[in-house]
């Protein structure tokens, strides 16, 4: 038996926790903050500087960029809000990535199928 249980990492009301990551320029760093600040619910950042971000390039190929990485869990119904409140703040979609927690949690497991 595992002490990790998958279904622990969801709320009846407010869906499964996920990791929501956005790439952010550093001297965009407050603005986005702020607006994290503005949710009305908690949220808890970890900033990573000059971390490799991959997005798309002038011809289509993705390249790593540096940029600083926010990161925060938030539950899955609260999304929808993230994102309206980051595009509202000219922070696209494209920057933002969202990972099941169990997933950021057990990488080689989920990978692995266990």
């Amino acid at each position: 038996m595992s002490v990790w249980q998958q279904e622990s990492l969801s709320h009846p009301l407010r869906g499964e926790l996920v990791s929501v990551s956005l790439a952010a320029e550093p001297r965009d760093l407050e603005d986005v903050l702020e607006i994290l600040a503005e949710l009305p619910f908690p949220v808890n950042p970890r900033l990573f500087h000059k971390a490799a971000w991959a997005s798309p390039g002038m011809d289509g190929h993705e390249e790593n960029r540096l940029a600083t990485i926010v990161e925060f869990p938030a539950y899955a119904a609260h999304l929808p809000e993230i994102r309206r409140k980051l595009a509202a703040g000219g922070f696209p979609d494209e920057r933002l990535r969202v990972y099941g927690m169990w997933e950021e949690i057990h990488p080689r497991k989920v990978a692995q199928g266990a």
